[in-house]
């Protein structure tokens, strides 16, 4: 039987205590306007996920995915591997 939205509260509060951190982490020489620009996703709305605020819908968490070349799962805290590498398609 599937779960009840209210069941999945731990799951959702995990991903708000680990997503801020690791985008900081990954957008390391990258500011916030500049994943803005890139990602199409506002700047307010990345300070709210960096600040633990909020988190992603499926669609902006998976374009920051995109341009920051990290996985959904290490994003949001499903796999634990060391933080990904950024694409060297980057320049800062």
């Amino acid at each position: 039987m599937p779960r009840k939205p209210e069941e999945w509260a731990d799951e959702y509060k995990h991903v708000t205590k680990v997503f801020g951190p690791r985008l900081l982490d990954i957008m390391e020489g990258m500011t916030i306007t500049e994943l803005s620009v890139r990602s199409g996703v506002s700047t307010s709305t990345i300070s709210n996920w960096i600040q633990g605020r909020t988190v992603p819908d499926i669609v902006r968490l998976f374009a920051i995915s995109n341009v920051l070349n990290a996985s959904i799962d290490w994003l949001v805290g499903l796999d634990d591997d060391d933080a990904p590498q950024r694409s060297p398609s980057y320049h800062q």
